[in-house]
């Protein structure tokens, strides 16, 4: 499935203590995962430019399939 992003990430984002640079690194990671109205149906993560990872269920809340494209944000 390919991520169709409908922001930047927030690269000001603060770290966990103890985990610095990676958790911001996997902090802008995650994506939300959107149905056609924008509403929030789940999460995924950033695989690669332009690839999210998540779960099949996540993609039907979405209204799509296998293969579609799939509407994401990245949190704020």
């Amino acid at each position: 499935m390919v991520g169709v992003a409908a922001e930047e990430p927030d690269s000001g984002r603060g770290g966990v203590r103890g985990f610095g640079d990676r958790q911001r690194s996997w902090a802008s990671a995650v994506v939300q995962v959107l149905a056609g109205d924008d509403d929030v149906v789940g999460a995924g993560f950033l695989a690669d430019e332009g690839v999210v990872v998540t779960c099949p269920h996540v993609v039907r809340a979405a209204g799509c399939g296998p293969g579609d494209e799939v509407k994401v944000r990245f949190p704020q």
